[in-house]
């Protein structure tokens, strides 16, 4: 069957005098032709679906779902909008898609979500950040190798000729390891920028990122620019993670109840085919 389900589970909570807690799972069927596709606005073929393109569409709809809450949000409020991941479309830098694809996805899809979220500051205090739970990245770290390299130039032929090799030193390291040894519980570190080619389309939604001990771990915290530069919404966004990290015994609670209300398990999945061979 020539079919996908998507299912977002979204979690709104709020502290304070008035707490409260609402928490959804909206599952959607996509089975018609465009479903199947990523149209092309002009006259060339349409690009098929394929599992990379539906993980991108999947990000892009708990985007949109993120900013219909945050657009329900009180004038006057300060809160913060988190996801689970990255903000950087990988799957859109490593595949050899045609433009209209990304124009599609990325610029009036996930892009244009991104701008609504910047837009709703205007009457509230809005942070946005996506949260990496234990990260495997180097970015830090390969920084570090151009800082012990001991040679004028550096490309692939200068590392086979170099006889020290002191950047080695690092191998093995990832940028977890090196904050764990540095970031006191609570402390977060600078900020970094990401280097990824398909940041060049962001604009002033750029990645940059900073790495935070939440006291059980390590995290990547990942935010647009436009947050990175407005003081007050970085230290939004760093306390509110770290206070849902310890309410969450390590994990922002938020994100773990949203996770346990998007799951599909393996009876769902097996109810899901029933019925599509029912039709």
């Amino acid at each position: 069957a020539h079919c996908y389900l998507i299912n977002i589970g979204a979690v709104t909570l709020t502290y304070g005098r008035r707490p409260d807690a609402v928490l959804t799972s909206t599952p959607t069927l996509y089975a018609g032709e465009d479903d199947l596709v990523v149209k092309n606005p002009g006259a060339g073929r349409d690009q098929p679906m394929d599992a990379n393109l539906t993980g991108i569409r999947r990000s892009v709809e708990e985007w949109r779902a993120l900013a219909d809450l945050a657009a329900g949000l009180t004038a006057g409020s300060s809160a913060l909008a988190v996801l689970d991941g990255t903000l950087i479309q990988w799957g859109l830098e490593s595949r050899n898609y045609p433009q209209f694809v990304r124009d599609v996805l990325l610029h009036r899809g996930f892009l244009a979500c991104l701008d609504r979220l910047r837009d709703l500051n205007g009457d509230r205090h809005l942070a946005v950040a996506s949260y990496i739970s234990y990260p495997g990245g180097g970015d830090v770290v390969n920084a570090l190798r151009i800082i012990l390299c001991p040679g004028d130039v550096i490309n692939d032929r200068a590392c086979e000729q170099c006889e020290t090799k002191e950047c080695e030193q690092v191998t093995g390291l990832r940028d977890r390891d090196l904050f764990a040894e540095v970031l006191a519980p609570g402390e977060r570190s600078a900020l970094f920028a990401s280097t990824s080619s398909i940041l060049e389309d962001y604009g002033d939604h750029r990645v940059r990122f900073f790495y935070l001990n939440v006291g059980e771990e390590i995290a990547r915290v990942e935010v647009p620019a436009w947050a990175a530069d407005d003081p007050a919404l970085l230290d939004l966004t760093h306390g509110l993670v770290l206070d849902q990290c310890r309410r969450g015994h390590g994990y922002p609670v938020a994100l773990g109840e949203a996770h346990e209300h998007a799951v599909v398990t393996g009876p769902d999945r097996e109810n899901f085919w029933q019925l599509v061979d029912s039709f």
